[in-house]
């Protein structure tokens, strides 16, 4: 997809840098990658929060035949 924007250069650049990324298109589709897999992190990580788990002791224990 074409379009035309105006990005801040210092944070561009500090994108680039951080990204390891050389040229606009690779530094605009990593950053845009980067965003959203910590977005996706960040979902999975309160989906495995919101379980009701057994914490006690007892439930690492493998089951006794």
């Amino acid at each position: 997809m074409r379009t035309v924007i105006d990005i801040d250069e210092d944070l561009f650049d500090e994108a680039a840098e951080e990204l390891g990324t050389k040229g606009r298109e690779a530094t605009v589709n990593a950053a845009l990658e980067h965003f959203a897999r910590r977005h996706r992190q960040r979902e999975a990580v309160a989906a495995i929060l919101s379980m009701d788990l057994d914490h006690s002791t007892d439930a690492w224990r493998p089951p006794v035949n």
